[in-house]
């Protein structure tokens, strides 16, 4: 019994220690400061993910339609790696939903970071005040 008890004690502590090493921890930039930051701020809807690579490493390809655009070049539909929908980290997106994206890394490789400011659908028309008047429209 007591072997019994130091193995389920084992195994519960490792549990919890994997489930403490996915933990987040986010403090996000204001719009004026992340908008500096980023390579691309951009509003659309967002289409579609496919997982990438292995699940464990919680990412995403996610497809836009874009239609503002305040930073950066970006086409009417962009392909972004994003947190996958098993990432603790924010931000979190749903297909069907309109986020305010923040955006960085290369043209060939735009990525969503974790912790990375973005305006989700109750909060959009807010950023878009925040951010002022965007450099491009679809």
């Amino acid at each position: 019994m007591k072997h019994l008890s130091l193995l389920l004690a084992l195994v519960l502590s490792l549990s919890v220690g994997s489930s403490l090493a996915r933990a987040c921890s986010c403090l996000v930039q204001d719009a004026p400061s992340s908008l500096a930051a980023a390579t691309w701020v951009f509003e659309g809807e967002l289409l579609r993910t496919t997982l990438v690579g292995d699940p464990n490493q919680e990412r995403s390809m996610g497809v836009f339609r874009v239609s503002h655009v305040w930073k950066g070049t970006v086409a009417q539909e962009v392909t972004v790696q994003i947190p996958s929908e098993n990432s603790m980290c924010p931000p979190h997106f749903q297909v069907g939903e309109r986020y305010v994206v923040y955006a960085v890394g290369p043209a060939t490789a735009p990525r969503v970071a974790r912790c990375a400011r973005y305006a989700h659908p109750r909060t959009v028309p807010e950023e878009r005040r925040a951010l002022g008047t965007p450099t491009r429209t679809y």
